[in-house]
């Protein structure tokens, strides 16, 4: 009687891992496509990008996910970002994304829904932006910056 309990005890015990797996899925699809255990990497991709398109460096657009955007140099300079949007092609300017070549505070999370990382980045004059940040063929790259910087820290959104 007690190996057909025990072996009742380990059936449960895979069932429920197998029924957890299938709910979370794409969690954990998204885990471990973007190495969800070494944001440490997302926050130095972060750090090389907004000191280095702060002070132009053309290497800045590497880290640019050329399937979203493209870099803009001007004179070998990095200016900014040329994307789609709604109304057609338009360039979002480093100015208005990177006001220093430093960060202050550093948050970073998964959003489930579109696969990336949700960076967020406050600024030492306590603007923050938020940057999605995808991992393509094994390499972290900025998948979207934003248009204008915020004074609060971006929440999670219910899409997300």
């Amino acid at each position: 009687m007690a190996k057909s309990g025990g072996a009742i005890v380990v059936a449960i015990v895979l069932l429920s891992l197998v029924v957890g797996a299938a709910f979370y899925q794409q969690e954990l699809t998204n885990y471990w496509k973007l190495q969800g255990w070494n944001t440490a990497a997302v926050k130095q991709v972060m750090e090389r990008f907004v000191r280095e398109a702060h002070d132009r460096q053309a290497s800045a657009g590497e880290l640019v996910d050329r399937a979203w955007g493209e870099p803009v140099l001007e004179g070998g300079k990095f200016v900014g970002v040329r994307t789609s949007g709604a109304l057609g092609p338009h360039v979002i300017q480093v100015q208005s994304f990177i006001p220093d070549g430093h960060i202050k505070d550093f948050g970073c999370r998964i959003k489930n829904r579109s696969g990336v990382y949700q960076a967020d980045v406050q600024f030492p004059n306590g603007q923050w932006a938020q940057f999605d940040v995808d991992r393509v063929r094994g390499e972290l790259r900025i998948r979207t910056v934003p248009d204008a910087l915020s004074p609060n820290r971006p929440q999670p959104q219910s899409w997300d």
